[in-house]
């Protein structure tokens, strides 16, 4: 199961009028370990490296563009503040400040600075500093020696 499904925020707590089909969402995630287990391998073996990453690349961009249009906005018209509250915390308590460091940076990459300004404004100041001071300059360096000079225009 994943940290999505395992969330107190699920599809069967919000009235979704059939309009996401959960069952497409989940399988696309089997799908993607599925993928990783190719990838993994042809790491591993040195055969079939583009065509794992590709496909897994592909998957994932079809995957968050019909979560980030269709779910997502659907979750937040029905979810309602006490739902945002409990799921604000779950996080906490699942990924803490490790998957925080993980994941506001990669977030935030390429995201306006309004954008930026307004979801670090969300988090509590030691955290917004611990943004600015160490994740993005190491998730920035991380980018720079994966993709080159290329990967900070």
């Amino acid at each position: 199961m994943t940290a999505a499904q395992s969330a107190p925020v699920r599809e069967d707590r919000v009235v979704l009028a059939g309009k996401v089909n959960f069952t497409i969402m989940y399988a696309a995630h089997d799908a993607f370990t599925r993928d990783l287990r190719r990838l993994t391998n042809a790491c591993t073996t040195g055969r079939g490296l583009a065509a794992s990453s590709g496909q897994l690349s592909a998957g994932l961009a079809t995957h968050m563009r019909h979560e980030e249009n269709a779910a997502l906005p659907l979750v937040e018209a029905h979810l309602g503040t006490a739902g945002w509250a409990a799921f604000t915390r779950h996080i906490r308590r699942t990924q803490g400040l490790r998957g925080g460091a993980v994941f506001f940076p990669w977030l935030l990459d390429d995201a306006p600075t309004t954008t930026r300004d307004r979801v670090l404004n969300l988090l509590p100041p030691p955290v917004r500093l611990l943004y600015r001071r160490v994740w993005a300059p190491r998730y920035q360096r991380a980018q720079l020696a994966l993709r080159g000079p290329r990967a900070l225009e």
